[in-house]
């Protein structure tokens, strides 16, 4: 798949949530999977858990819940799109 594919994958994964997630980011590339990041614009700067989702090449969504992989995908966030900073 195309970044097109994911991205879009992405969004229509987390606007579907229902909860006024406004925020996705990409946050890296690991073992075949596409991680993207999710917060609302509200709570930026607020001490708030982060949301993050993994979509593998087939286009399945799983959500992150594991701690480690949970910190690996916001080290990389941070790295890749400078925010919380």
């Amino acid at each position: 798949m195309k970044q097109e594919e994911y991205d879009r994958i992405a969004k229509e994964y987390v606007y579907g949530l229902d909860f006024g997630y406004d925020v996705i980011n990409r946050a890296g590339k690991r073992n075949g999977y596409r991680y993207y990041g999710f917060i609302r614009k509200s709570t930026l700067g607020h001490k708030v858990g982060f949301n993050y989702i993994k979509i593998d090449t087939s286009g399945r969504v799983e959500r992150v819940y594991d701690f480690s992989e949970k910190m690996w995908a916001l080290r990389q966030d941070i790295m890749l799109n400078q925010t919380l900073q």
